[in-house]
């Protein structure tokens, strides 16, 4: 009891930390300019203010002078502006010419909440298993796995290690937990899984979640993909907001909201037949009845918009001659009760105007479709502008009991319409429809939302579970009955960065930099049985140089490459020499960074090794071009300032490359995704043998096995080599030099 409370009593924590931090946050931004582009805001920033990388992704907002709002996430930062990526459009006239772009706690504020809720769900016995939290404190044994065999694979190709572990999935009835290195294939066991549970559980719901979109969709595209061939009739869904750029376009139909209307449509054609075939038994003209119920609409309306006209007009009336009264006791002083009450009456009206008008402008618009559902009819088409409204209920009346049932149709008819007129706007609909869907997948904190808190699932499958906090998984594993849990441990974290920079307010909540770090897959992987884990280690994506690199560096030589398939242009063409090739700007005059400060922080960029990142990208140019087809590129750095030097790089040789497809970014926001070539800046460089958060092995990881057939290391080896305290450079430039057949380091060009 004592261990199980400590640890719900270090989540609960370390949720109030997360709730001050969120409190405390960034300072405002200044800008003195906004230009509307699409759902962009382009916002120039006032002169002397100085935005630091790191800001990217952060959802922000301008408070109007009227009280409205304009909301977004910052998508790209330069120099002397930003872009805000909006929620919605906005019109230039409405958007703010100057004031301040301030941090949006609203939705971080949410998903705290949501995580505050499934803590307590877990914790006091309510999550869809009420053991889930005996389980995850040890209290309770997790069973054997069942024994699973004759499963006939839907993907052909599968390692056997792949083929095991779907086999322990099957058989799981608790945890399990799978480790999957960069390029072992995780996407292809989790979309094996799902194909397997679906065939082997007919109407079985599965959840699957992920602390990237980039994960989900790409596991959501290849479900599909496959159960269409394989004939496994699966119903998807896909949380998330409509128009989201960080959803792929791929998956974008399987949005809830797009998958609703789909739900509709096909509902509405069903109600459509229905009513077609009823009528025709009853001998009922159903376009008679129709027309007159287009009438009956318009007639409505019209009465509607004229009440509203007489009442705006009778509170305009009002309006000029209570400014009258207060303009003439303004020049009396003596007036001074009479004066502040007839200020008052004026005040109300104003206000009474202001919801008359709005109203109005509603009835209008509601006239101006009823008038258009009118003209619709052929009957009705030339008449509409003579008829006055008895003339309107006149003829609505002949025409929908021009037969016996003619009334009776006409109440089918509003039945339809009302549920239709309703269906998709509650939320209600919303939880029915992903009740009915196989799978549904969702970031952690995104499968907390109102349409899921009725839905629960047989199978939660976890991807990516090194980048999420114990308490963002709770929130997925309190809606399932058992449990599989993907991630690779000796990647990156969570980023915690802000709760671990303030000592003392770590010291208030009883925690520490450990405890924040830790996440629920470090607990599992150190709590559960050999029987509850497994891993998967067959490497595909890298070729064997690079895979070798990274599993002897990384993973203790674990992997087993199987990818030769060497690109012989990249030596050919002189792009590099070894398949892993280590520019080294040791003999560079100027190798050394450059620190700025950033917005309170400490970054860095380095120009020797932007001047030969360029020629890198030049020669892959010309291999590309030889070749006769594009390479994907990505340029990678620890430092946001390197990152955005980056981009200007790219942005001024943009017609010199053509055929790369090339990118940029921190490591950090790469993980998960992969490039033909990766060219990673190791910037730092100075007398010190400083690296600050570079000694954390798991960022080099990342950044090291991102490439599938080049790897590009740039920066200064001698520093590397001689680096104070943790130094992972120092195991990656021992295997280069003991690997002279795959790997080179090589003098970079003054």
């Amino acid at each position: 009891l004592r261990r199980e409370g400590e640890l719900f009593e270090r989540w609960l924590s370390l949720l109030r930390l997360k709730s001050e931090v969120e409190q405390r946050r960034e300072t405002p931004i200044n800008f003195s300019g906004a230009e509307v582009s699409g759902q962009r805001l382009i916002l120039d920033v006032v002169k002397g203010t100085i935005i630091a990388q790191e800001i990217v992704g952060q959802p922000r907002m301008i408070r109007g002078d009227d009280g409205k709002t304009f909301t977004g996430v910052i998508d790209h930062v330069e120099r002397s502006s930003l872009v805000l990526y909006c929620d919605t459009p906005y019109a230039q006239e409405s958007v703010p010419r100057k004031g301040l772009l301030v941090y949006d706690t609203r939705r971080a504020q949410s998903s705290i909440k949501r995580q505050f809720a499934s803590l307590d769900a877990v914790r006091y016995d309510r999550a869809s298993r009420a053991d889930l939290r005996n389980l995850l404190v040890g209290a309770q044994e997790v069973r054997v796995p069942s024994k699973i065999e004759g499963l006939e694979f839907v993907q052909p190709d599968l390692d056997d290690d792949k083929k095991a572990a779907v086999a322990t999935a099957m058989g799981t009835h608790d945890f399990l937990v799978i480790e999957g290195p960069p390029g072992t294939g995780k996407t292809k066991f989790i979309t094996e899984l799902i194909l397997q549970f679906a065939r082997q559980n007919p109407g079985a719901r599965m959840l699957l979640s992920s602390q990237t979109h980039n994960a989900l969709d790409n596991a959501l595209q290849r479900v599909r993909l496959l159960a269409a061939k394989a004939k496994i009739d699966l119903r998807l869904a896909r949380i998330g907001r409509r128009g989201d750029e960080k959803i792929s376009a791929d998956v974008s139909d399987l949005i809830l909201e797009n998958g609703v209307e789909t739900w509709l449509k096909s509902a509405a054609l069903s109600s459509e037949c229905f009513l077609g075939e009823w009528a025709e038994r009853n001998g009922i003209a159903i376009e008679f009845v129709r027309t007159g119920m287009a009438l009956s609409n318009l007639r409505l309306a019209s009465v509607k918009r004229r009440v509203a006209e007489e009442d705006a007009k009778r509170l305009r009336t009002l309006k000029e001659e209570l400014e009258a009264v207060v303009k003439n006791l303004r020049s009396k002083p003596e007036s001074g009760d009479e004066y502040r009450e007839a200020e008052e009456r004026l005040d109300v009206c104003l206000r009474d105007l202001s919801i008359s008008e709005a109203e109005l402008s509603e009835r209008q618009q509601a006239w101006r479709k009823a008038l258009d559902g009118a003209r619709g009819f052929a009957d009705l088409r030339d008449d509409l502008e003579v008829l006055d409204e008895a003339d309107m209920e006149s003829l609505e009346q002949a025409y929908v009991n021009h037969a016996e049932g003619g009334e009776k149709c006409r109440q089918l008819i509003d039945i339809v319409e009302e549920w239709r007129d309703r269906f998709g706007r509650s939320s209600d609909f919303n939880g029915a429809y992903l009740a009915r869907c196989d799978v549904v997948a969702g970031t952690c904190v995104g499968v907390a939302g109102a349409s899921l808190q009725s839905v629960e699932f047989d199978l939660c499958i976890v991807d990516e579970a090194s980048k999420a906090t114990p308490t963002e998984m709770l929130v997925p594993l309190a809606k399932s009955k058992r449990w599989i849990i993907v991630g690779d441990s000796k990647q990156l974290p969570p980023y915690v960065g802000d709760l671990v920079e303030n000592p003392k307010l770590l010291e208030q909540y009883g925690l520490d930099k450990d405890a924040v770090k830790e996440t629920l897959l470090d607990q599992l992987i150190a709590k559960l049985p050999d029987f509850a884990r497994t891993s998967l280690l067959s490497q595909h994506r890298m070729v064997r140089p690079i895979g070798d690199l990274v599993s002897q560096c990384f993973y203790n030589g674990t992997l087993r490459n199987v990818n030769d398939t060497v690109d012989p242009f990249l030596a050919k063409c002189q792009v590099m020499p070894r398949p892993v090739t280590w520019f080294t700007t040791a003999k560079l005059k100027d190798r050394w960074e450059h620190e700025i400060k950033q917005g309170g922080r400490r970054e860095f960029r380095n120009f020797a090794e932007l001047r030969e990142i360029e020629k890198i990208l030049l020669r892959l140019q010309f291999a590309a071009s030889q070749k006769g087809s594009n390479y994907e590129v990505v340029l990678l750095s620890g430092y946001s300032a390197q990152v955005g030097e980056m981009d200007n790089l790219l942005l001024r040789l943009a017609r010199s490359i053509p055929d790369l497809k090339a990118s940029f970014g921190t490591v950090d926001s790469f993980q998960g995704r992969e490039a033909d070539v990766a060219i990673y800046s190791v910037t730092r460089s100075n007398e010190a043998g400083e690296i600050g958060f570079l000694k954390e092995r798991e960022r080099l990881n990342v950044a090291l096995s991102r490439a599938k057939v080049g790897l590009a290391i740039v920066g200064d080896s001698h520093f590397c080599d001689n680096v104070t305290g943790d130094n992972p450079f120092i195991d990656v430039l021992t295997h280069i030099r003991r690997h002279p057949t795959d790997c080179m380091i090589r003098e970079a060009s003054s």
